[in-house]
């Protein structure tokens, strides 16, 4: 649902770890094996190879972290946010009327979306003389259909996880750890206060800092020993609705 990456601080702890338990070289390796880039005893359906996640051309702009040095600013969100997304798949079974007793083609769509209360999604039908369509919607989105089927064919969702976030580290300046360098610039960060969490009589305040690469998530050091903060880059940042425009040409 618009995330997915952004493992780059977990994924530069554990190397810096292997590395310094078997060396830099055979520690690389060990991180290239573990990461299964390109696994050879892996089944594939395709005749011909595609490129997928391939090794960088350059490792400019690479920063190494040290493992163990980075401290969330937001811990108990982030625990939160471990305990409530928990490793999921989608799935699809699709049957051809040739393999079905009426003859027409089946389908079932399951994305895992969990459940909640009110429920995030509600069955709706759209009956008119140009619509003629049935399935699940969420109330943001009234008349477009998430899951559906019309008169001849259906779809579903799923939540995908591409790498579309990227994680920066950011040079902090002028002693500050709320000041970062941009294009030879000592800029300040933005401070945006979302509000509160509400948990009984207990309110606990959300505010975090901002770059212009993104949301800060913390502070970690680098294998040279500089603290810089860590924000994230979400390509589909501010564009989160316009997957609608595809499910409302669906329905």
């Amino acid at each position: 649902m618009g995330q997915g990456g952004g493992q780059e601080i977990d994924n530069a702890q554990l190397l810096d770890g292997l590395q310094g338990k078997f060396g830099s070289s055979k520690g690389l390796d060990v991180f290239e094996d573990l990461k299964g880039r390109n696994d050879p005893a892996t089944q594939t359906t395709l005749s011909e190879p595609a490129p997928w996640d391939p090794e960088p051309s350059s490792r400019q702009g690479v920063v190494g972290i040290k493992n163990g040095s980075f401290d969330s600013t937001a811990p108990k969100l982030a625990s939160a946010a471990r305990h409530l997304t928990p490793g999921l798949a989608s799935n699809i079974l699709v049957a051809s009327g040739s393999r079905s007793t009426t003859g027409h083609p089946h389908f079932v769509g399951g994305p895992q979306i969990s459940y909640y209360f009110p429920g995030l999604v509600e069955e709706m039908g759209l009956h008119g003389p140009s619509i003629d369509v049935r399935g699940a919607t969420s109330l943001p989105f009234p008349g477009y259909m998430l899951i559906g089927r019309a008169e001849n064919f259906a779809w579903t969702l799923t939540s995908a996880a591409g790498d579309i976030i990227d994680t920066y580290a950011e040079t902090l300046c002028d002693g500050s750890k709320i000041n970062y360098e941009y294009k030879g610039k000592c800029l300040p960060m933005q401070k945006v206060n979302a509000g509160t969490i509400n948990k009984g009589d207990q309110k606990t305040p959300v505010a975090f800092y901002r770059t212009v690469h993104g949301s800060v998530w913390g502070y970690a050091k680098t294998t040279k020993g500089k603290t810089v903060a860590i924000s994230k880059r979400r390509s589909s940042y501010g564009k989160d609705t316009l997957d609608q425009l595809f499910f409302q040409d669906l329905t």
